[in-house]
């Protein structure tokens, strides 16, 4: 590639727009296609007109310093495209000089408006988290990792009687606020929190307001990140006090609060709400930790106001109140409730809150038509649910009534519902468990029974999570329970268990070595296969470096690796040694960087695998291609040697009887001596270029001492199979060897066979296109004395045209420069030196099968 061809595709290719523009900005160049117009449509306009207006000056105003200081700026505009839309830009605009002469100017121009869009969104965001932290109305104290507090919002004040400005800087423990006690349990939330780097669990403390009461305290923490490591932590402090007393006064109230049908609240002295008990929160449609901090006075609409002050000052003044009076919900509808309020006091006698029993009242106001409707709006809602409902009693465990989806899932008619139990729609082993949660349930105690299993009429099984709600009805106690199929999620849950189990087993099972390593170089797990070969169990390398497993140096070169791949972010092919059992080997070791979700590497995936063994196979194939190499080249001279030979005997034995003619006749006349003498001389130097050619003949034949010997054929085979083994998994061959195991022996030349076997078989290798899958077969058989050789590949196959010369010296239909075209020759040789035969059949595209017939015994022919 030329040097400006290079240039070229580097710009066209980077992800900015650049653009070269002249003195008065017309456009001479640009690189990308941009708002939908090509390059060519672009080039010869305005750079003003993809330009906002307001922009037009700054940029030829920069343009022209460019022209006249040669000195480039950066600035950021808003960009119009031609339909109208707007977009902010970054853009260095700087000097294109020849011979020291600016030329042009060039503009590099990069998209921000996502950038934009997020720094105001940054900014709103920031504006809105402040106005937070400064009226929530918890304590919030930001505090670095000793415990020195960095800032804090108002509510310091009203918690603990300081200003900010009297905290802010300080320690903790130099406050005086923490009781001794408690230092190292707030100590240790800190320093938990850094460790983790979660959020904490909440501890309650006791601790001193500056004027020397307590308060009871909750205390939250949370790290804020920098750079990857809690850097600041933020504290909530949120005060229980009053809480604390309500749950004192819970703890008097018993269990009958919070199994109660009416709703029970517990106000402080404003009065806000600081309890709820269930039935309270479920009457308004709130939850119950929404409820908490609301004003009471919030419970009721402004037509009432004036109503429940002077319930709430009768309280005050007489201790109680009872009476109706409405109340609000979240959605906005209101309902009747019969109030019965009475008035807290603490220890000293001193009011400190309310104590609120409400019933709802709807029912009885509403007329029996109503209720009817009521019922069947209810009774539709039942029938058409989608989950499966049933109402059990309590006391005989036994189904009083259910919807349609029930009676589906269990295969049951609703009359035949009735007259079975808990007990007949789960397995008998299962029961215990469930008659447990039935129990628990019937108490109150809210317990989901996830992943039941649950009988049918036909005995089959499906799962099912139990959701059960105690309630009483006509004097009776019932369950009412809510039975959702979770069939196809328990199956899902099997499949991805045995999935990681199956692809487990495979990691535990491959050959490779498998570690995983953080980016310190510690390891974080390995696969067996690994363990196994540092003489521990999978689960203990975590913690350990190299430098507990392998000798100092070696330790510090895989580290020195692994540093470098951390930096880099590149995976890399590596090739060391490796000592395994105490011997060293060589392997192979791919070494790739693990990246967390912010493409931040984090560790580091080790595979290898030995390879000792094949590179030692390498080593002997390449001695082996040497010898065969060395072979072809002292064939090709052989049979260069009786070209020449055979070539020059004739015209030499022409030239010897025609000088002997032409002596025979010079006799017969007169001649001078010197021409007789010169033609004797003649014919006796053609007599010593025909002894040359002799000698070049003799060379060419074959050695006539061959050692010849018992021959097994299997050996030989599975010895070139383990030879080229490498060579053909990496051009997609695979090789097999059948039935050569049950040929006899032969006798012939152990070299001449290796030779014939490694030939036929790298012949297939090379002739494969290494992209698809392809097999070598190499079978034999055995009659009448012979024994037969068959390599059948699927490898392409020899053109038609090729077929008749594939034995032919020097052919080959390989690139020039690649073999010598000697090798089918050479087997030939062999082939019929020991006096047997060799064909091939083949078919182009498919491939080819060369047939070779051997005799038993064919020393009689070497």
């Amino acid at each position: 590639m030329k040097p400006e061809e290079k240039w070229r595709s580097l710009i066209e290719n980077v992800p900015d727009i650049i653009t070269v523009s002249d003195r008065d900005g017309t456009i001479q160049f640009i690189n990308h296609t941009v708002s939908g117009m090509t390059p060519e449509q672009v080039i010869g306009k305005k750079l003003y007109d993809y330009i906002s207006p307001e922009y037009h000056e700054t940029a030829k105003k920069l343009i022209e310093q460019v022209f006249q200081t040669g000195v480039g700026s950066d600035y950021e505009l808003i960009g119009a495209g031609p339909d109208g839309t707007s977009s902010w830009y970054w853009s260095r605009i700087g000097p294109v000089k020849h011979d020291g002469q600016v030329v042009a100017a060039s503009i590099i121009t990069r998209d921000i408006t996502e950038r934009k869009k997020a720094e105001k969104e940054i900014k709103e965001t920031t504006d809105k988290l402040q106005t937070i932290f400064e009226n929530i109305t918890d304590m919030v104290a930001y505090v670095d990792k000793y415990g020195k507090i960095l800032d804090v919002n108002e509510r310091v004040q009203d918690l603990l009687g300081y200003k900010p400005s009297e905290v802010i800087g300080k320690h903790f423990s130099k406050l005086g606020i923490v009781r001794l006690k408690d230092t190292p349990k707030i100590v240790k939330l800190f320093r938990d929190t850094v460790k983790s780097g979660k959020p904490s669990t909440p501890i309650e403390l006791t601790i001193n307001h500056k004027d020397g009461s307590s308060i009871d305290v909750e205390v939250f923490t949370r790290f804020i990140k920098k750079d990857g490591k809690a850097e600041r932590i933020v504290s909530i402090f949120r005060n229980i006090t009053d809480r604390k007393k309500a749950e004192e006064e819970i703890k008097r109230l018993g269990l009958a609060v919070e199994q109660s049908t009416d709703g029970i609240a517990i106000g402080d002295s404003e009065p806000k709400l600081i309890y709820v008990n269930r039935a309270y929160a479920e009457m308004h449609g709130y939850s119950r930790e929404e409820m908490i901090g609301m004003k009471v006075a919030d419970l009721h609409n402004e037509e009432q106001i004036e109503e429940y002050k002077k319930d709430i000052a009768k309280v005050k003044t007489k201790g109680f109140w009872l009476g109706e009076i409405s109340h609000i919900r979240k959605d906005g509808t209101t309902f009747p409730t019969y109030m019965s309020v009475t008035l807290l006091k603490n220890d000293k006698g001193k009011p400190n809150g309310i104590l609120a029993i409400a019933r709802n009242i709807t029912e009885r106001k509403k007329t029996e038509e109503m209720a009817k409707e009521s019922e069947q709006r209810f009774r539709y809602i039942f029938d058409n649910a989608a989950d499966g409902i049933v109402l059990a009693n309590v006391e005989s465990r036994r189904f009083h009534t259910c919807n349609k989806k029930f009676c589906e899932m269990l295969g049951y008619s609703e009359e035949e519902i009735k007259n079975i139990g808990v007990a007949d729609i789960h397995p008998k082993e299962y029961l215990p468990h469930i008659i447990d949660q039935f129990e628990r349930q019937t108490q109150g105690e809210f317990t989901l029974t996830k992943d039941s299993p649950v009988k049918k009429k036909d005995d089959s099984v499906f799962y099912a999570d139990i959701n059960a709600i105690p309630m009483t009805l006509e004097g009776n106690r019932y369950l009412l329970g809510i039975f959702r199929d979770v069939t196809g999620r328990k199956l899902a849950e099997e499949a991805l268990r045995q999935s990681e189990v199956k692809y487990r087993t495979l990691l535990e099972n491959l050959p490779q070595k498998i570690f995983l390593k953080d980016k310190n170089s510690v390891y974080i797990s390995c696969n067996e296969n690994y363990a196994a070969d540092l003489k521990i169990k999978a689960e203990e390398i975590a913690g350990k470096t190299d430098y507990d497993f392998y000798p100092r140096e070696l330790a510090e070169k895989y580290r020195a690796d692994d540093k470098k791949i951390i930096e880099s972010g590149q995976t890399k092919d590596i090739e060391e040694t490796y000592i395994k059992y105490g011997q060293e080997v060589i392997v192979h070791t791919i070494k790739t960087p693990v990246r967390d979700e912010q493409e931040n590497v984090i560790g580091i995936l080790g595979i290898f695998r030995d390879i000792t063994r094949q590179k030692q196979t390498e080593e002997e194939l390449d001695m082996y291609r040497e010898k065969m190499t060395r072979a072809e080249q002292l064939a090709s001279l052989g049979t260069l040697s009786a070209t020449v030979a055979h070539e020059l005997t004739q015209p030499l034995t022409v030239i010897s009887l025609a000088i002997e003619n032409s002596l025979a006749e010079l006799k017969k006349k007169s001649c001078p001596d010197s021409m007789m003498q010169d033609l004797k001389k003649g014919l006796s130097e053609v007599s010593h270029a025909t002894s040359i050619v002799n000698r070049f003949r003799n060379f060419a034949r074959e050695s006539p001492d061959k050692a010849i010997s018992k021959t097994d054929l299997k050996v030989i085979a599975e010895r070139i199979k383990n030879l080229l083994n490498e060579r053909a998994r990496r051009a997609k061959v695979t090789l097999e060897v059948k039935e050569i195991g049950k040929l006899p022996p032969i006798y012939a030349n152990e070299k001449d066979m290796e030779q014939l076997f490694f030939t036929l078989v790298d012949n297939a290798i090379q002739s494969a296109d290494g992209k698809n899958n392809h097999k070598l077969i190499i079978n034999g058989k055995f009659r009448d004395n012979y024994v037969e050789l068959r390599f059948s590949d699927n490898c392409g196959g020899i053109a038609p045209e090729n077929i008749d010369r594939i034995f032919e010296p020097f052919f080959s239909t390989r690139p020039q420069g690649e073999g010598t075209g000697l090798g089918l020759c050479i087997v030939q040789r062999i082939v019929s030196r020991a006096g047997g035969k060799i064909c091939v059949e083949s078919k182009i595209g498919e491939g080819s099968t060369f047939l070779v017939t051997l005799p038993i015994n064919s020393s009689e022919r070497f």
